[in-house]
């Protein structure tokens, strides 16, 4: 297992990244322009991943951000489709299956299904995003 951070901020280059003794740097990636990351809901430059986990008072000092990959988006879509089946406008809904490699919510009715691109968002942008295209 290994442990990635973000860097918001600036470049990953040397000096700007902490080097605990006994952690060993498994990984840095720069990215070409700062994009916008989908598992910490901002932009960043690049990301350094270590063998163990950084101290919140190291990720502050140099201003990294710690990725989460706490959102379980396949359980999110399947509450939401509970929720949504108890109204009106969504009543036909069968279910919202999530695909983790292509990161698509397929939205299957009675009479059909709509497909709902979700790649990069957070569980709740993924929840606007089913919304605005379900229009219940």
């Amino acid at each position: 297992m290994s442990y990635k951070y973000y860097s918001t901020e600036r470049l990953v280059m040397p000096g700007s990244f902490p080097k605990p003794q006994g952690n060993t740097v498994l990984n840095i990636e720069n990215f070409n322009d700062r994009s916008y990351v989908g598992k910490i809901g901002r932009e960043a430059w690049g990301f350094i991943e270590y063998e163990k986990p950084i101290s919140p008072v190291l990720l502050d000092d140099y201003e990294l951000v710690a990725a989460s990959d706490e959102e379980d988006k396949d359980k999110i879509c399947k509450l939401l489709c509970k929720v949504l089946q108890l109204t009106r406008g969504a009543s036909d809904l069968k279910s919202l299956d999530f695909n983790p490699d292509a990161e698509i919510v397929t939205a299957v009715f009675e009479g059909g299904s709509r497909t709902i691109n979700v790649a990069c968002d957070s569980g709740t942008a993924m929840i606007r995003d089913i919304m605005n295209h379900l229009e219940c």
